[in-house]
């Protein structure tokens, strides 16, 4: 699989802007291939109070949101990270990408899925699909909001720095490693179990919100504005556009820009991408091939039988040959004499 290398999604055929950077070429880089495959997501929800999309930069399974236009803490449905989780784990499982086939990367060699498959064009003529949930749920005695618009697109993780695609490694259940086998810059993330619980099939999970090796910086709100200060020295804090990360420059120590800091911008606050670590097949998968299974549309071929096997068949059925063979004969043989005596008449 081929990615942007400017920012790692899968690269469709020559001649498509990359869909994430919206530069006019793509350079091409081989991604690694291995075990794991990574998805990278832009998550986004709909503020109730000032009505802007405000984003979602982490999986966060509580059922809490902040918004960064107004920071407004709201509640949100945590079954949407549910189905968001599966539906980014389908986008990579299945994505052409994945293979020429169009069955993704996880093809089964009895039945083929490809014309049923629906993200087949990714990779091929797209680079991502789109998640949407909209309406109210009610849980727990209370209606709660499904908004949820995640955008999904195969690919694999580059360095920030020198865009290299970065090695990747589990050393426990929801804890990655990152390395960048350029310029050796190293990161280490980690997630709940509970997260991981969302969604099976999820290793792990990329997002500057849930690395172990970064603070948060210092936030002070006055009269609207938002000062960021360095958690380390105390010093303030300058960043450049919607970045999510700031190195001070008095102590060079780097640091995390909260998500949900009020932004002082009329826009809306464009979501950070990150990236989700997925193994195995997804259930979007499973679903495409159950009719198959329970054999509906399945393609059936003829058994081949030895001449052994085939010669065994007819001596068994023999006994039955001659059983009717013989009261075949005998019926006529009892007809004939009546016949004869007058009794039936034909």
């Amino acid at each position: 699989m081929d990615v942007c290398a400017a920012c790692g999604i899968v690269a469709p055929r020559p001649g498509l802007p990359c869909e994430a950077c919206g530069g006019a070429e793509i350079e091409r880089a081989p991604a690694p291939r291995g075990p794991l495959y990574f998805v990278q997501v832009r998550c986004q929800f709909q503020c109730r109070g000032c009505g802007r999309l405000a984003p979602l930069d982490a999986v966060e399974t509580g059922g809490l949101a902040r918004c960064a236009s107004c920071a407004l803490t709201q509640a949100v449905d945590p079954g949407g990270w549910q189905e968001g989780l599966a539906f980014a784990h389908a986008v990579g499982d299945l994505a052409s990408a994945g293979g020429a086939s169009g069955d993704g990367l996880h093809p089964n060699a009895r039945w083929a899925i490809g014309d049923r498959n629906p993200h087949r064009r990714i990779g091929v003529e797209q680079a991502s699909d789109t998640l949407i949930l909209d309406g109210t749920r009610r849980m727990d005695g209370m209606e709660v909001r499904r908004t949820l618009r995640l955008r999904a697109a195969p690919g694999h993780p580059l360095c920030e720095g020198c865009h290299a695609p970065l090695q990747i490694d589990l050393a426990a259940e929801g804890q990655a490693r990152t390395r960048c086998p350029g310029c050796g810059t190293t990161a280490r993330y980690d997630v709940s179990a509970g997260v991981l619980a969302a969604c099976h099939g999820l290793r792990g999970v990329l997002a500057d919100a849930q690395r172990e090796d970064l603070s948060d910086a210092r936030t002070a709100e006055d009269g609207g504005v938002v000062a960021l200060s360095c958690p380390g020295c105390g010093a303030p804090l300058r960043v450049e556009g919607h970045s999510h990360t700031a190195a001070c420059p008095f102590c060079h120590l780097v640091c995390r820009i909260p998500s949900a800091a009020p932004s002082a911008s009329a826009a809306d606050v464009p979501p950070t991408p990150f990236w989700l670590l997925f193994g195995g097949p997804s259930a979007r998968r499973q679903q495409l091939e159950r009719p198959f299974e329970d054999g509906a549309g399945a393609i059936t071929q003829p058994v081949p039988v030895s001449a052994a096997t085939g010669l065994r068949r007819w001596l068994g059925l023999l006994p039955t040959v001659v059983v009717a063979g013989g009261m075949t004969i005998g019926t006529g043989v009892v007809l004939f004499v009546l016949m004869r005596m007058g009794l039936v008449v034909l």
